[in-house]
């Protein structure tokens, strides 16, 4: 009779659907935003079911994605944050303060959620798995208005079934007991009419028989209730789980938005204004951006029928990272240009989850001479960041001295010292002088530095991008004529007794596992000025 209260609750309780709880509520004194804790939902083998309903007119949003992400989206917005789960929807909550009262875009436009939904009402089913945390978000689906009920639900795939197996079999059960308990009456009526009575050894043998059966029973109909649904068990993803940033799938839907981008802000740089370059290219990219623009402003390109300039994705180098910003290192091909059989590495960055990707740097190597491992083989650990911060400035040295060094240098970088160390006419001595881009000492270990680490199967690369400034010392007496492009484009130094050219260095450093690390690929390129 158990089985059959427990099976019919079961199937009353779940539904069709399989869901425990989960009818949307107010929260208590919600903020617009709401978000699960960061690490509130580190379960696995469970799937959740949440559902958001506008507190008015209009559309509630609900969202799921990786706590990098949602992090950073809410980072300083004022929002409820969900720090426990009750049995049937949420538990406890806090608000949490922020600077401003909504997020920067509507939820909807980001492209970084798992799984999402907009309407009235808006629902999502989440998978909580071991591969990696999850977090929870709901808001107005505009961005504006009053929170949103929330309602949080359990899946339990195959309970209803379960429990109307439960059901079978404990009406199965209950009348088989019914029938067999008159079978036995009738028995020992009989028997006692004609005959003696069983002994005590075979009544207990009897009683030990049925005992087995019904536990037979009763294990077969757990088994029955509980198929399909998994245990849940608690996931330790750490403090800082990382993410992948970009993934393979999602590469060329990236570089066609970049491509977009790019594209006009060449247009308007052909013309001399560089004003759109800051929405295609951060960084290094950008210094020679403002370059190329300034030139054009003189001296417009000459316009040619290649049409715009596609880039196509050959490989993607998937590295784990703890937080924004995130960088992304894709193997690229340029279908209106001929690579030579070589390898074009491009580095593209993302300062936030509203924020779209840009160019901070690229590098081309002569061959293909590197590839992609799996994300978490490919992040590096604390002592590979050391020893590229090593190589890193080991590659300074060489620039600043001149001298032999265990770095091999390539070829092209070679050729470019020459020509960066040559003593033009009037010119008494030259010095070298080499710091990371941007003036981050920091950033030969820290990833969002100038210098981006990664594992593949050859060994350790390392990106690194330096502000490379050359310094002509002029001659007593001597000077210097400034030919009419340089002084445009660069202003007039013809009277400093200094004249300073600044130079972005971009350069690929291989670090095998055994043998001579070496500089696979190298760019130097003429800027303006370096960031300040």
């Amino acid at each position: 009779m158990l089985l059959v209260i427990a099976g019919v609750t079961v199937t009353v309780l779940l539904g069709p659907d399989d869901t425990w709880g989960g009818e949307p509520e107010a929260v208590p004194d919600a903020k617009p935003v709401i978000v699960s804790g960061p690490q509130l939902l580190d379960v696995a083998g469970l799937s959740l079911v949440v559902t958001a309903r506008p507190a008015g007119e209009g559309a509630a949003f609900v969202g799921a994605g990786h706590p990098v992400h949602v992090q950073d989206y809410v980072r300083d917005v004022a929002r409820t944050e969900i720090t426990a789960l009750s049995a049937s929807g949420v538990g406890d909550s806090q608000a949490l303060s922020g600077e401003r009262q909504r997020p920067a875009v509507a939820p909807g436009e980001l492209d970084v959620w798992q799984e999402q939904a907009s309407g009235d009402p808006a629902k999502i089913e989440i998978p909580l798995t071991e591969d990696e945390p999850v977090q929870i978000a709901a808001a107005p689906a505009t961005g504006a208005g009053a929170a949103p009920e929330l309602g949080i639900g359990y899946a339990l795939p195959g309970a209803f079934i379960g429990g109307l197996v439960a059901v079978l079999i404990g009406v199965l059960l209950l009348v088989g007991t019914i029938v067999l308990g008159r079978r036995a009456k009738g028995a020992q009526r009989a028997v006692s009419e004609s005959g003696p009575q069983p002994s005590a050894a075979q009544a207990g043998s009897a009683r030990a028989s049925s005992g087995i059966a019904l536990r037979l029973v009763a294990t077969v109909s757990a088994v029955a209730l509980a198929a399909g649904c998994s245990i849940p068990q608690r996931v330790d993803h750490g403090t800082e789980p990382g993410v992948v940033p970009l993934e393979e799938a999602d590469a060329q839907t990236m570089l066609d938005d970049y491509d977009r981008r790019n594209n006009a802000a060449i247009k308007k740089s052909d013309a001399g204004d560089g004003s759109l370059w800051a929405t295609a290219d951060a960084g290094p990219n950008l210094a020679v951006d403002a370059l190329v623009a300034r030139t054009a402003k003189f001296y417009p390109p000459k316009k040619d029928d290649d049409g715009d300039f596609i880039h196509e994705v050959r490989d993607v180098y998937e590295v784990e990272q703890p937080g924004y910003p995130l960088w992304s290192l894709i193997d690229v091909d340029l279908p209106n240009s001929d690579l030579g059989g070589g390898q074009y590495l491009r580095l593209y960055t993302r300062d936030g989850a509203t924020e779209p990707w840009k160019g901070y740097t690229s590098v081309y190597l002569p061959s293909r001479l590197v590839t992609p491992l799996d994300a978490q083989a490919a992040t590096p650990s604390a002592k590979d960041l050391l020893t590229a911060a090593q190589w890193d400035d080991e590659l300074t040295r060489w620039i600043a001295a001149g001298k032999e060094s265990d770095l091999r240098i390539s070829r092209d970088l070679m050729e470019s010292y020459g020509d960066m160390a040559a003593t033009p006419k009037g010119v008494a001595r030259i010095d070298h002088s080499v710091s990371p881009w941007g003036g981050r000492a920091d950033g030969r270990t820290e990833q969002d530095g100038p210098v981006r680490v990664l594992r593949v199967k050859q060994g350790l690369l390392v990106i690194t991008n330096k502000q490379w400034e050359r310094n002509l010392y002029l001659e007593q007496g001597f000077e210097w004529k400034q030919a009419t492009r340089e002084r445009k484009i660069h202003s007039p130094h013809h009277r400093d007794l200094v004249y300073d050219e600044h130079y972005l260095l971009s350069a690929a450093i291989l670090i095998p596992d055994s043998g001579a690390p070496s500089v696979i690929g190298s760019d130097v390129e003429r800027v303006l000025e370096f960031p300040r």
